[in-house]
């Protein structure tokens, strides 16, 4: 039996290697010595000794092996590579080494957190598999004859283990204690290295320090001096508050002693009556079996009136709700008043947003018709220049038609002149008498020139008139546009002031409605906010009970493997004394039957040898057993430390789930605190804007009294309204008292 469990767990143990060793395989189909030496290279980077061979071949696994460990191995690297399963002793005997150096490396800390992430059957195995390494000396491997006669020598050693089991136990402890694991030589003497470059930096640091100390001292000793007359003064005002303090506290412990004796003078009294008790204890103890019957009487009772009672507890709850529903109901009636108040100076707000609007369009037709009026005035200016342009064009005709009328003038002058003395001469010379078609044209020319003369005249005349006249009507005209023109301009003028001042009060309209409706909007998401959090805290609240009650069932296993171990142990112990005395009794008897047998013959020595081998197999199955079931309960412990882990690690992130919460809370009221600073600032605002509007209403009032009138009708009919939605409240409230009352009589 003990040879197959021994046989089992080496197999449990090379399987579990196995996996370690795939654990760092980067490929499913990577070779195992590849795997090794980059776990070696890993671990001791500089210890590693490269070799001109191949990858695939285990002489430089084996030489950092040999270096770390400093002994030699007589390990074949042609059967290691060889080797296939995980069976081969060689191959296990090499990763358990492997295993071995990389906890005890320099980054062990990666190696042993990659072993807890595994499985737990494969970390009881590595775990036993180090301490078996650790504990022992490093296994040389021989040549397969030497491992043959070793084989022969255990098989002959069994047969002897009965007898002296105890006297191998103490050699194997004495060998195994002078055998133990150092780090490489070469380790050493880097760690050497770096610490004492890091005490050259030390000291260099250190007379530097010593340096600043010596200039500090020089302070210091100034410091000192004010200190202590500062220190003297503080003394003397110390022995006066410890005088004071004194006083107080013997005060105090006056007052507790004389409270002490108070209470001691009552447990007295206590006792005494507790003495009386238990005198009456001894008469009442006939009085309570005689009660007995009566008490299973009333737990019935008490059971049923328990009953009545979770009935009743559950009426007065729906009491609660009641009034609850009831307080929820007044909040949102007043709230609906409150809206209702909103909705009212929202509607004002309306109707004056509705009255601007109407302001507006008129002032933007009175603007649209002004614009007209103005580009008429302007075309008509226009044509005034125009004709204006022609009536200067007219002049300057006119002027040169008076200097062709004077070169004219000056031409007939000069052509009369010429004719008077042509008709001298002629007269004269006696042309007259002999030419009389010269002197007909000579006085058809003077005619023509006489009768042009007076046309010209006259059209001039009449032409400079008309003239005049034109002039004088557009000068009238111009006047006039003039006027119209800076009269509307004022007009234009008046309407941009009224349009910015109607536009600034839409403005603040505008952005009263906004900051009511963020409020509004804000204030709901407070609201949700708030929810969300109550929401949290509940769950919060849930799975504090929850981890509450698993550290309750956690105490509750505790102590219910404590207690199965106790009761173990004591099982164990009786078990070998029982085994004790049964041995005892089976030398005695031998001794019996030696002696039966002297005096009556040998008849069967065999038979008593194997009663003795049965009783002993007994009790060792026994043990089995008991040591099995050790294994059991402290596989379980294993089970509840991890699960212990796991609850720490629940705590932990509920705790920082709190603290994330808490920080939210903060948060929240901070921007609550923000936004009731800024509603205090729109509320001075709109109290400002308020009183100004006040004013502007005021004056408006003057000219319209009937939208006052329009406006307190609108508030007398809401006050109306919320008097009558008060008294259907009232009347609904008290009919529901009344229906529970009634409910209440009934049960």
């Amino acid at each position: 039996m003990e040879d197959e469990t021994a046989a089992d767990a080496d197999a449990n143990e090379a399987a579990s290697l196995m996996r370690w060793l795939s654990f760092y395989a980067v490929q499913s189909q990577e070779r195992r010595v590849s795997t090794v030496r980059g776990l070696l290279q890993t671990a001791f980077p500089d210890a590693l000794i490269a070799s001109s061979k191949t990858k695939d071949d285990w002489s430089d696994v084996v030489t950092t092996l040999e270096s770390f460990y400093e002994v030699q191995l007589a390990i074949d690297t042609v059967k290691l590579s060889t080797a296939e399963d995980s069976s081969d002793e060689t191959l296990r005997v090499v990763l358990e080494l492997a295993l071995g150096a990389v906890v005890q490396c320099e980054a062990k800390a990666t190696f042993v957190r990659d072993i807890l992430k595994m499985n737990d059957s494969v970390q009881t195995d590595l775990m036993a598999v180090i301490e078996k390494v650790m504990a022992r000396e490093v296994p040389i491997l021989k040549s397969d004859d030497a491992h043959q006669e070793n084989a022969a020598k255990s098989q002959q050693g069994e047969s002897a283990e009965l007898f002296s089991g105890n006297e191998k136990e103490d050699v194997n402890e004495t060998s195994n204690s002078d055998s133990r694991l150092y780090l490489s030589r070469n380790a050493a003497l880097q760690r050497a290295t770096r610490e004492n470059d890091i005490l050259k930096d030390e000291n260099i640091h250190l007379a530097r320090d010593l340096e600043n100390a010596g200039k500090k001292l020089s302070d210091t000793e100034m410091a000192n001096r004010e200190l202590v007359s500062t220190i003297q003064q503080l003394r003397e005002q110390l022995d006066v508050d410890v005088l004071r303090k004194e006083r107080s506290l013997r005060a105090l412990y006056d007052k507790q002693m004389h409270s002490l004796q108070h209470e001691l003078d009552a447990a007295k009294v206590e006792l005494r009556d507790k003495t009386v008790l238990t005198s009456e204890v001894s008469a009442l103890r006939d009085e309570v079996d005689l009660l007995r019957p009566l008490a299973e009487k009333m737990t019935k009772v008490d059971s049923t009136v328990a009953r009545y009672k979770a009935k009743i507890d559950e009426l007065s709850g729906a009491k609660e709700r009641l009034q609850r529903v009831e307080d929820t109901n007044a909040e949102l009636v007043k709230k609906n008043l409150a809206l209702e108040t909103e909705i009212t100076i929202a509607a004002s707000w309306q109707r004056k947003l509705n009255e601007a609007k109407e302001e507006n369009t008129v002032v933007e037709f009175r603007v649209s018709e002004l614009q007209t009026l103005l580009a008429r005035e302007r075309e008509e200016h226009s044509l005034i220049r125009t004709e204006l342009e022609i009536a200067q064009n007219s002049l300057k005709e006119t002027s040169a038609l008076n200097e062709l009328r004077g070169a004219a003038e000056q031409q007939l002058s000069w052509v009369s002149a010429e004719c008077n003395v042509f008709s001298a001469l002629t007269m004269s010379g006696g042309i007259s008498e002999f030419n009389p078609e010269l002197m007909q044209k000579i006085a058809r020319l003077e005619y023509e020139n006489a009768e042009l003369k007076k046309q010209i005249d006259g059209e001039t005349s009449a032409r400079i008139d008309t003239l005049l006249d034109e002039i004088e009507k557009l000068s009238r005209l111009k006047r006039s546009f003039e006027k119209k023109y800076f009269d509307t301009d004022r007009a234009l003028q008046s309407t941009q002031h009224q349009l910015r001042r109607a536009k600034q009060q839409l403005a603040s309209t505008i952005t009263e409605f906004q900051v009511a409706v963020r409020l509004q909007t804000e204030r709901q998401e407070l609201e949700n906010a708030v929810v969300v959090l109550e929401a949290k805290v509940i769950l919060l609240e849930k799975e504090r009970n929850h981890v509450s009650t698993q550290e309750q069932r956690k105490r509750g296993a505790k102590d219910e493997i404590l207690r199965f171990s106790s009761q173990l142990n004591t099982q164990v112990s009786l078990m070998i004394t029982e085994l004790e005395k049964v041995l005892k009794e089976n030398k005695e008897l031998q001794t019996k039957c030696v002696k039966c047998n002297c005096s009556r013959g040998s008849p069967s020595r065999s038979e008593i040898v194997d009663s003795g081998q049965k009783a002993k197999k007994f009790y060792l199955r026994r043990i089995q057993q008991l040591e099995h079931e050790k294994e059991t309960v402290e596989y379980k412990r294993r089970e509840i430390l991890l699960a212990n882990a796991k609850l720490i690690q629940e705590q932990k992130q509920l705790h920082v789930k709190n603290v994330c919460l808490a920080n939210e809370v903060s948060r929240l009221q901070e921007s609550i605190n923000h936004w009731l600073l800024r509603d205090e600032r729109r509320k001075k605002k709109a109290d400002l804007s308020r009183s100004q509007k006040n004013a502007t209403v005021a004056t408006c009032e003057e000219a319209n009294p009937d939208e006052e009138v329009q406006r307190q009708q609108v508030e007398n009919e809401g006050v109306t309204k919320r008097t009558r939605l008060l008294k259907l409240q009232q009347k609904s409230a008290h009919e529901k008292n009344l229906q529970t009352e009634a409910g209440s009589s009934q049960t």
